[in-house]
This record gives C-alpha cells, sequence and structure tokens, in this order.
C-alpha cells in the first residue's frame, strides 16, 4: 500500500475494528501472542466532547511500564483534562502546568490491538515548542515480560523541543556495550539504535500529517505522508544486536513534557499544549 497522499478520503465515519484470530506463519516462541493478533482497525475518535477514547482500542495508561520511561517530568494523568475526544472527530492529548506540577496523557493498544506485519498509521498534529516531546511508537507486546529495550521499539513520529527535527529511530537489543546516544539505555541489555534524526519536511506543527510505518517481515519503512524518511532492515543491525521486529507489538500515543532527553520545561514552554489525533489505522498485511 503507498503511502497516504493529500486529500486522500478517510475511511468511513464510524469506528470500524475487526479482530481476527489466527495463526500466522512467522517465527515466534510464544504461540500465545501470535495467535492474538488484530485484524484491521480503524478508530476516526468519533464520540461526544469529554469522552474517553474507545475503551475496546485504547487503555489510559498512567504507570510506567517495564522502564518505558525517559525521566518524564509531567505526571502522566488518566484525567480527562489530559485525554478527550473534542467532538469533532479528534482525540487530544493535553499537557497541562497545575499548582501541583506538570500533567499530561498517554494511551496504549496493548492486548487489544496487537500488530504483526502491515501499515500503522496516524494523521495527527503535532504541537511544538521547548520541553514538549509527542511520540507515536510501536513496541512489543512482551514488553512487561522481558523489559526495554529487549522488546524491541519502532518510533514512527517523534519531535522533541522544536519542529524543525524529525525523529524516527528503531531500538533493538543487544548483550553488551551502549550506544553514545543513549549511554543510560540499559533496562533489560543495551540498546542499539538506528537513528533517523532529520531537517523536518515541513513544519510539522502547522498542520495535520499522517505517519506511517510500512511493516514486512523483512525490513520497516518509516515516513510521513508521501514520503519515505527511513528504512530499516536486520542486515542493518550489526554486532550482537537482535532483530525483534517479527513478533506482535503494540502502539503508544504520548506527550511528554520534560525528561532526559529534552531537558526540564521553562518559562518559555508553551502550556497547555495539544497532540491531535484525527485517526488510527492498522492494515495487516
Amino acid at each position: 500500500m503507498s503511502p497516504v497522499s493529500w486529500g486522500q478520503s478517510l475511511w468511513a465515519t464510524t469506528s470500524v475494528v475487526v479482530l481476527v484470530l489466527s495463526m500466522l506463519h512467522v517465527a515466534t516462541s510464544d504461540s500465545v501472542r501470535l495467535a492474538a493478533v488484530s485484524g484491521p482497525v480503524f478508530d476516526d475518535f468519533n464520540g461526544p466532547s469529554g469522552a474517553l477514547p474507545d475503551q475496546l482500542l485504547w487503555t489510559v495508561d498512567p504507570a510506567d511500564v517495564s522502564g518505558f520511561a525517559s525521566g518524564e517530568v509531567a505526571n502522566f494523568s488518566s484525567s480527562r483534562d489530559n485525554i478527550h475526544l473534542d467532538g469533532s472527530g479528534h482525540l487530544v492529548i493535553q499537557a497541562l502546568a497545575t499548582p501541583n506540577g506538570y500533567t499530561t496523557g498517554r494511551l496504549n493498544t496493548l492486548g487489544k490491538v496487537d500488530m504483526l506485519f502491515g501499515r500503522v498509521e496516524a494523521r495527527m498534529k503535532l504541537p511544538t515548542g521547548y520541553a514538549l516531546w509527542p511520540t507515536f511508537v510501536l513496541v512489543g507486546t512482551n514488553l512487561p515480560a522481558v523489559g526495554w529495550p529487549q522488546a524491541g521499539e519502532l518510533d514512527i513520529a517523534e519531535m522533541i523541543n522544536d519542529s524543525s527535527t524529525f525523529h524516527v529511530t528503531l531500538h533493538a537489543p543487544r548483550s553488551g556495550g551502549v550506544t553514545p546516544s543513549c549511554p543510560n539505555c540499559m533496562t533489560a541489555g543495551a540498546n542499539y539504535e538506528l537513528p533517523g534524526y532529520l531537517p523536518a519536511p515541513m513544519d510539522l506543527s502547522q498542520d495535520f500529517h499522517v505517519y506511517w510505518a510500512s511493516w514486512q517481515f523483512d525490513g520497516i519503512q518509516v515516513g510521513v505522508d508521501d514520503m519515505t524518511l527511513a528504512t530499516y532492515t536486520p542486515a542493518q543491525l550489526v554486532g550482537q544486536a537482535d532483530w525483534v521486529f517479527n513478533s506482535p507489538m503494540y502502539a503508544y500515543l504520548q506527550l511528554a513534557v520534560g525528561s532526559s532527553v529534552t531537558g526540564p520545561p521553562n518559562a518559555s514552554t508553551p502550556l497547555p499544549a495539544q497532540m491531535l489525533v484525527d485517526w488510527f489505522r492498522y492494515s495487516p498485511n
């Protein structure tokens, strides 16, 4: 399937979820997880203003899961002040400065939309500003059991501090050593990165864009709109790095405020800030 181009009409205006339990002929040691991989999923976030997103698809996630964190300053909250539908077909993830500190939101599809190969995409408008870190990532569904980076991580979209640089990264585990860009990534083994820190193709904070990953058995492409920005293959992993991306993964959407990556928020951090998601789609092969 080619990347979504400008002006392409969206799917039907109601959420469509088809869950298919099937055995796929892919090398994996976890047949139970493999059998529970989802079929096609589309969520257009239609619903009344202030409602939570579809709980058949999404879990609001205020907790740290198996070390999948980067020292974020803001507390991830389950409050509807931080995560809600806007009544106009968008999911809102909102970061706030409160008298008791910073709050924000994140949600994931673990155990609800578990994906294996195909196209994963979301149409989003990302906020920009110092200490803001909107992300759209895929993580292995075995994260709670094995931790990070053993589960693997694919960063489909990250914008850190400003809109001039767009980040896409593949994180894979290896048995020894660390990468200079991530010296503290030692949870459950060392982290090996294939980064794609690129000049943003446009100011991504000014409009909605489609962020996507095309995921096959032998590689992954990542891009925005009709542009492919990075390609990752097992052959690019060197040393003792492991390609762990032939097993099910789930999606994370979050807006972090302050972290070991961005630095702490200050007076210039534009709060409140909103990450808007128009739709999310998974199309298996």
